[in-house]
């Protein structure tokens, strides 16, 4: 090496033999051996430089502190905070006048060593700003933190499903957002306040739209549309506390057919409305109360009123100055008693008078109803209306005559009246109002079938409520 070296020497600092050592630049010269080693010097300052300027730098060594050290309080810049009891570290990144500020990793001691508890922005020592908040090594929530809760657009998970998405405010669902199941099936989809559902939205389940419309405080209310699992319409109209209260419509056979139409209270058919067959055809339309019609109401008015009111067409009996209208799909009869001897224009044959046709101006008088129907249309059972062949025959009739059961319990109004009208004692609506003042309610009379308990269920000789007013008086 030293032989080398001193080679190298002897070439570039020998002295010049010739003219032709040297280059010439007009008056100047220069010796080419000295110019080559001004050159290989020059090139190796060069590299040098380069190795340098490129050179890994050296991590600055981050500082660190325990939470309880006073010095913390008056350093600002990267650092690590240490709790001590256990030693573990809590957090790494910048810190302001000893408080977390920026972005930086909340961490805690795990099974497997240190466990990520937050990653994102940091103000006084809270979460604020852009993050994602983990639970046991999984998200918990990924996006935006406001004084250390969720407060704006994020994501909220439930081991790694997706639970909501869309507004918070204060830690709570707000605004716009989406609402899933544990299986990742939207649950609901609209406004929401205070955690609550509020405002226009859908509601569904097992992945299917069952309600669209207005919500208050988590329940439907104001107008919505309520569908049945296969997509089609059960109900439209007004909503109050998630129950049907207001004007509304009621749907059956797949949402083409009217089932009730009116006013609803608190989820009953109530006030007025109209009541529908399975074929769609209007039954009745008029007063309803707690769930039915309002049939009490009838006693006392001109048939030609009623007929306003029902809107199917009776099966008339006729016989003994007595006329019966039955109702066969609502399940009720309606009794009059007339002077049929008056009617005659000319004398006729004994036992025609059976067939005299009673006037128009008839009043209702008794009103016959089996006891299965008091529970009358119920909008949330899915029933149909009981269809009565011929209500046993109108009763065993001549007209009404009631001969089949073998028991009749009648009840004086005097003994039963829990109120001002016998109604309640049958659990019917109690009338305040009348067509006319000062009509009593003498009696209520209840028919037992003549049969045995398997008979009964066999379809016999109903159970049926008789209601008979006796004064007709003003």
């Amino acid at each position: 090496m030293i032989r080398l070296l001193q080679s190298l020497g002897a070439f570039f600092l020998g002295e010049p033999d010739s003219w032709d050592d040297y280059w010439s630049f007009g008056r100047w010269f220069i010796y080419k051996r000295f110019a080559i080693l001004l050159l290989v010097l020059l090139l190796m300052l060069s590299v040098f430089l380069l190795i340098w300027a490129f050179r890994p730098e050296k991590e600055p060594e981050i500082p660190v502190f325990y939470l309880d050290e006073d010095r913390l309080k008056l350093y600002s810049g990267e650092a690590i905070l240490k709790q001590r009891e256990p030693d573990i570290v809590v957090y790494r990144g910048p810190v302001a006048g000893g408080l977390r500020s920026g972005w930086g990793k909340e961490l805690r001691a795990g099974v497997s060593g240190e466990e990520l508890v937050y990653e994102g922005e940091f103000q006084h020592n809270t979460y604020h700003g852009q993050g994602t908040l983990y639970r046991e090594g999984l998200r918990l929530y990924e996006g935006s933190f406001r004084n250390g809760q969720f407060d704006g657009s994020g994501i909220l998970y439930e081991k790694e499903q997706v639970l909501y998405t869309g507004g918070f405010a204060e830690g709570m669902y707000s605004s716009e957002g989406r609402l899933y199941d544990n299986q990742g099936q939207l649950v609901y989809q609209g406004g929401f306040r205070f955690g609550l559902y509020e405002g226009q939205g859908r509601l569904y389940q097992q992945g299917k739209l069952r309600y669209t419309g207005g919500f208050v405080q988590g329940l439907p209310e104001g107008e919505g549309l309520e569908l049945e699992e296969d997509g089609s319409t059960r109900y439209e109209g007004g909503f109050r506390n998630g129950l049907y209260d207001g004007q509304g419509i009621l749907y059956q056979n797949g949402g083409v057919r009217l089932k009730y139409e009116g006013q609803f209270v608190q989820g009953v058919l109530n006030r007025e409305g109209r009541i529908y067959n399975l074929r769609g055809q209007l039954l009745y339309d008029g007063p309803i109360y707690q769930g039915k019609a309002d049939l009490l109401g009838l006693i006392g008015r001109f048939i030609t009123e009623a007929e306003e009111i029902i809107r199917e067409t009776p099966v008339v009996y006729y016989g003994e100055g007595m006329a019966g209208y039955l109702y066969r799909q609502l399940g009720f009869a309606l009794l009059f008693r007339y002077d049929y001897t008056e009617l005659e224009a000319d004398p006729q044959p004994p036992g025609l008078e059976l067939f005299f046709q009673p006037p128009d101006n008839l009043v209702i008088q008794e009103l016959l109803i089996p006891l299965e129907q008091l529970d009358g249309f119920s909008p949330g059972s899915g029933t149909a209306l009981l269809y009565l062949s011929g209500f046993e025959e109108f009763l065993a009739s001549r007209v009404a005559g009631i001969s089949g059961p073998s028991a009749a319990l009648r009840t004086k109004g005097d003994l039963l009246r829990r109120g001002e009208h016998l109604y309640e004692v049958a659990g019917l609506p109690e009338i305040s109002e009348t067509p006319a003042s000062g009509l009593i309610w003498e009696e209520l009379l209840f028919f037992t079938p003549d049969a045995s308990e398997t008979d009964r269920q066999k379809g016999s000789f109903p159970e049926i409520l008789l209601i008979r007013r006796l004064d007709l008086g003003g």
